[in-house]
């Protein structure tokens, strides 16, 4: 399980936040996402649950990080991004 935290108002620009696990940081309007998708990158299992906390709240449980990676956040929709799937 990773547990990663969720950052409101990071200073950056309006709408930017941040979500950290394990000294990576993502600042994105959509950093959950971002997050799964670097550390997809970094060689984390795919099916890897993560756990989001604001605090110690609990604010989001994603059941897998690769399909989290996934999904693309444009405005109020919400997409699955090709680019990001595999193509078995």
């Amino acid at each position: 399980m990773i547990i990663a935290q969720l950052k409101g108002d990071t200073g950056l620009k309006a709408g930017i936040f941040a979500c950290s696990v394990e000294g990576i940081t993502v600042h994105s309007p959509s950093p959950v996402i971002g997050l799964c998708r670097k550390l997809l990158a970094l060689g984390r299992d795919p099916a890897s649950p993560m756990r989001v906390y604001r605090g110690e709240v609990l604010s989001l449980h994603v059941r897998s990080i690769g399909a989290a990676a996934r999904l693309h956040v444009d405005g109020a929709k919400l997409s699955i991004d090709a680019k990001y799937c595999s193509a078995t």
